[in-house]
């Protein structure tokens, strides 16, 4: 025996029966095969139930077993060598691996722990036998199930990120390591702020969160920058992780790389706003080709004032606020004299001329509420409202030397034009379009049948030249009812 045992041993006395009680109630319950030896000689002592079974020995053949015979080691130098860090204090226990043979020859391997104990006094080496048989199997077991979960991982399209409480990577799958060009072995036991370092602080308050509550997170749209600068579009679920102890001790993170969706709808997003003022635009054009109809359908397109159509509708809805709100309005007929003859004298182009200047000097005199129209061939109409027959009267009466002033050419050849004007106000007896009109076409009818280039008024079931008006001190055609002279 190596002479630090022996002494070792000296020291103590010979195992008592109160020891041996003491060791079986210790030992027997454990789940763990458990042979107490003699400190000295390193007889078997006690061995619990589970030891026995294992070893393939029953409570007799114990009697005459030492560590040798079991096995345990080669010799007693041997074991001497192997428990000597436990004399001189430098271990707590030693710990090898031996394969052991039963009686019946039959073989397993063992991991051998030992340890020095005393119990009541009496000093002695507590060895616990740990079969190895399966062991491998086991781990081997385990091996495949880690591989068999990375390869279901891999599977996934999504990015798949295991980690622990302290944000450092466990595991992730092939789609999340190439997300940032490794391979998954790269990431695993690294931190996980390392592979994102833009965004690691975000992305671990929110992890923080997660394991916190013990609930999981769905659908947290964020983005992704990789150590190479490229920014992913992610759709994030976060999922605590529990361990043995059901306390949570990481989070699992399933993301799904939206990107390639996300530049899509940009991409599409782009189109519709193209979209939208290409059509914006062409909504822009058809409505002013719509006004620009509009004004052609109601426009006389030789003398670009309003035509007939639009003149009767307009005199119809002035007629109708006349009525509703007690204002006067006056209606102006103006007829260029003798524009046959002109026709025929100095051609149909001297006629045409003539016709576009009176519209000119008729749109130049008139307010921009007033409805200058053409009622066909030379024939012209002025609705004014708010205008009395009177107002009307001293308006009608420029407009008359407006044109005759004018001098009109054709070669070499000078003319001038005069027109007949009948002015009618609405009234008592001119409250319909149809009375409205007849009274002016008869006082029209008038100026021409008196000798032409004057005016005449229809007033009150009386017709009456408009110079048989008295004349207001003041002059403007607003003292006598119209609101802008000009």
């Amino acid at each position: 025996m190596n002479s630090e045992v022996v002494d070792h041993a000296s020291e103590t006395s010979a195992p008592t029966a109160r020891s041996a009680r003491v060791w079986a109630s210790l030992f027997e319950p454990l789940g763990v095969e458990v042979v107490v030896l003699d400190a000295g000689d390193l007889r078997v002592l006690h061995a619990n139930r589970l030891a026995r079974e294992r070893l393939g020995r029953d409570r007799q053949h114990w009697r005459h077993v030492d560590a040798i015979a079991l096995g345990l080691e080669d010799d007693a130098a041997a074991f001497a060598c192997a428990v000597a860090p436990l004399l001189d204090g430098s271990k707590d226990a030693a710990a090898w691996g031996r394969r052991l043979v039963r009686p019946d020859g039959s073989a397993f391997d063992a991991w051998i722990r030992v340890h020095l104990g005393d119990v009541a006094g009496d000093a002695a080496w507590i060895a616990t036998i740990q079969e190895l048989t399966g062991r491998d199997e086991a781990l081997a077991a385990a091996d495949q199930q880690r591989e068999e979960l990375q390869t279901i991982l891999d599977a996934i399209p999504a990015l798949v990120m295991y980690k622990d409480a302290h944000n450092r990577i466990v595991r992730v799958n092939r789609a999340a390591a190439a997300a940032f060009g490794v391979t998954p072995a790269d990431m695993a036991g690294t931190p996980a702020g390392r592979w994102y370092p833009a965004d690691a602080e975000r992305f671990y308050l929110d992890d923080l969160e997660v394991m916190a509550s013990g609930h999981p997170k769905f659908g947290i749209a964020e983005t992704l920058e990789t150590p190479l600068g490229e920014r992913h579009w992610i759709q994030t679920d976060k999922f605590p992780c529990r361990g043995r102890d059901h306390q949570v001790d990481g989070v699992i993170v399933v993301a799904t790389d939206v990107s390639a969706m996300r530049r899509s709808e940009e991409e599409l997003r782009r189109h519709r706003d193209h979209l939208d003022e290409l059509v914006a635009q062409r909504t822009a054009e058809l409505a002013c080709a719509n006004a620009e109809l509009e004004r052609l359908a109601r426009m006389d397109d030789q003398t670009g004032l309003s035509n007939r159509r639009f003149v009767m509708e307009r005199l119809d809805q002035e007629i109708q606020r006349a009525q509703r709100h007690g204002t006067p309005l006056a209606v102006m007929l103006l007829d260029l004299d003798y524009f046959k003859d002109i026709n025929d004298t100095y051609g149909h182009l001297a006629g045409d001329l003539a016709l576009l200047q009176t519209a000119r000097v008729i749109q130049a005199s008139m307010r921009a509420s007033d409805v200058k129209g053409r009622f066909g061939g030379e024939e012209f109409v002025t609705i004014m409202p708010q205008t009395t027959v009177e107002g009307a009267a001293v308006f009608a009466e420029r407009v008359r030397s407006a044109i005759g002033a004018q001098i009109h050419r054709e070669g070499d050849l000078e003319f001038r034009v005069t027109c007949s004007i009948g002015v009618a106000g609405f009234g008592p007896d001119a409250s319909t379009l149809g009375d409205l009109l007849r009274c002016a076409d008869r006082a029209l009818y008038e100026a021409k049948r008196r000798g032409r280039d004057r005016v005449w008024l229809a007033t009150r079931s009386e017709l009456m030249p408009a110079d048989a008006l008295p004349v207001s001190g003041a002059g403007p055609p607003g003292s006598t009812g119209r609101s802008d002279a000009s």
